[in-house]
């Protein structure tokens, strides 16, 4: 682009900084229109009213390479109709530029260019609002200022720039006036109803308290990306709970350690919420010694269970930066809570898809944890927690590998200890994966005992518990089952009977039991072979009733996990 008998333009290119068209020839009044611009320039201050000082140190880059610092901004009439602020003042810049992309977006107009001529027409009256003409190669926007000195200019504004400020007063007063006739709505549907108030001025710039006492809602909080840093520099953390029904194990709350780098989890059960002090001290020596590191921050939500003098008086000792988020802010602890839901998510898919009751939430939740850090995350590319881990730590024994097995099947575990004629496997509840043995976690409801081991054999196409009415019923129904079967065969001995159904690992229908006539050397009264047909049908009603009579034995040897 080339200006004959002016000197030459250069286009300015889009970049990092902003940008601007420049020539060569210095102290031109007329405005050029410039696509290449981001602000209304000038290098000229004498053409800026309510000049002011630029602080934030703002950078323009220039189409010849150079680059300008922005020294002010002011106000200044641009033609006749036409009074824009924010212009910049740029000491280097040897024209005057506007910007088409903020001019027709602050006067909501169109800008029509013709060989000789660019018109800008208003969007919404389709009124023209001025013109520029082609000179030289260039559209220029002739000024109705002339060139005169620094003293003559500041002399034009004192004069013409007072009355420029009234307009803009005048012109808020009304769309304020309107904005309260309306119903305090948008300033953006002022603009749209009253476009002629907004010809120089943006709806952004109004700003109304009542509407921020009675319309303020929350920030939105932007996605933070993943940054790679090393594993345990930062720690998330957060605690679960009180879930309404206890764990097999007598507990209601957990904690999780989340490291940032990993995304690996550790999850801890807690009775009370004032433990997560000890537990964290625990952890941190853990990884002390197994990864030769230390903690660098420890990221929490503002929950009051982390603010103890004992965790308070630890972190400052060993070095450890404390972080918390505001209060009722649960997005600044995202990484921790989004975890929880994971956790939570899945935990409550394993439970429903075998129908295992709820007292086994925990163990649900623990094989979660354990699933999870051995599943691919997007976040990490695609590529397990566990993986991160080793590439940091290759030499690490910490992690087990198990080939998994489906959550709540049932599983026969082999008996050691038992006697010749005694079944050699005890039918289980398979719970989880044992984080301090390298084998399956196992559940007798009927010994109420957890077991350990490898020599076990998964059946796992058959639910432990099967799907019925009462799925999600408390143990002590499943168990009620067991010992009414066994009461109907002794109803002369309840203690031990009861025993007896405690110790066996199988339970025997009621129907086949009463079938089968009990050996003559066992006999020890006649009543218990020959039952009177009464006493027949009063057993058969309550083993199968759904609302089960209390027997006044049972009370002693029953134990109740709600």
């Amino acid at each position: 682009m080339s200006a004959s008998g002016s000197g030459s333009g250069l286009l300015a290119q889009k970049g990092k900084f902003s940008t601007a068209l420049t020539v060569s020839k210095k102290h031109s009044s007329p405005w050029i229109i410039d696509s290449g611009a981001s602000d209304y320039m000038t290098g000229d201050a004498t053409l800026l009213n309510e000049y002011n000082q630029c602080t934030n140190n703002s950078i323009v880059r220039i189409a010849d390479g150079s680059s300008s610092q922005v020294k002010g901004i002011g106000l200044s009439r641009l033609s006749r109709d036409m009074i824009r602020n924010s212009i910049l003042h740029v000491p280097n810049l040897y024209c005057n530029l506007l910007s088409i992309r903020k001019l027709t977006r602050d006067l909501n107009c169109v800008a029509k260019f013709f060989p000789h001529l660019c018109i800008f027409q208003d969007l919404d009256t389709g009124k023209k609002i001025d013109s520029a003409k082609m000179c030289s190669g260039l559209y220029l926007l002739k000024s109705e200022i002339p060139l005169r000195r620094q003293t003559q200019t500041r002399s034009y504004v004192s004069s013409k720039g007072q009355s420029a400020l009234n307009f803009h007063v005048n012109k808020d007063s009304e769309v304020l006036l309107w904005h309260y006739r309306l119903g305090l709505p948008n300033f953006m549907y002022l603009e749209r109803l009253f476009p002629s108030f907004f010809s120089n001025k943006s709806s952004q710039s109004f700003k109304c308290e009542i509407c921020q006492l009675s319309k303020h809602v929350r920030s939105c909080y932007p996605t933070i990306s993943y940054k790679p840093s090393h594993p345990f520099t930062m720690i998330h953390s957060d605690v679960w709970g009180p879930s309404q029904v206890h764990n097999i194990t007598g507990t209601q709350w957990f904690v999780s350690f989340v490291d940032d780098h990993t995304r690996l989890t550790w999850l801890f059960f807690m009775k009370e919420k004032s433990e997560v002090s000890h537990i964290f001290q625990n952890f941190h020596a853990m990884i002390q010694t197994q990864f030769q590191t230390k903690i660098q921050i420890l990221k929490i939500d503002n929950a009051k269970e982390y603010f103890n003098s004992s965790l308070n008086t630890y972190c400052l000792s060993q070095g450890i930066i404390h972080i918390s988020s505001c209060v009722k802010t649960l997005q600044q602890n995202g990484v921790a809570e989004r975890k929880n839901r994971h956790l939570l998510e899945v935990a409550r898919s394993l439970m429903l898809s075998t129908h295992v009751p709820k007292q086994f939430w925990g163990e649900a939740v623990l094989t979660t944890t354990y699933l999870i850090n051995r599943m691919p995350s997007r976040v990490l590319n695609f590529r397990t927690p566990s993986q991160v881990l080793l590439q940091a730590f290759p030499h690490t024994k910490l992690l087990s590998s198990l080939d998994p097995k489906v959550f709540g099947c049932s599983v026969f575990v082999h008996i050691h200890h038992r006697g010749k004629l005694d079944p050699t496997s005890l039918k289980c509840i398979f719970i989880g994966y044992s984080s301090h043995q390298k084998g399956y976690k196992c559940y007798s409801s009927v010994l109420k005992k957890v077991y350990t081991s490898m020599d076990v054999i998964f059946f796992e196409h058959q639910a432990y518990y099967p799907k019925s009415d009462l799925h999600g019923a408390t143990m002590r129904e499943y168990q009620n089952w067991d010992i009414q079967s066994d009461h109907v065969i002794n109803s002369g001995d309840n203690q031990q009977s009861l025993v007896q159904s405690h110790l066996s690992p199988y339970t025997t229908p009621p129907a086949l039991t009463q079938s089968i006539p009990a050996p003559p050397a066992s006999i020890q009264s006649p009543d218990q072979i020959h039952p009177t047909p009464k006493q027949i049908t009063n057993h058969e009603l309550l083993t199968y009733s759904r609302r089960k009579k209390t027997w006044k034995g049972d009370r002693a040897h029953n134990t109740s996990y709600t």
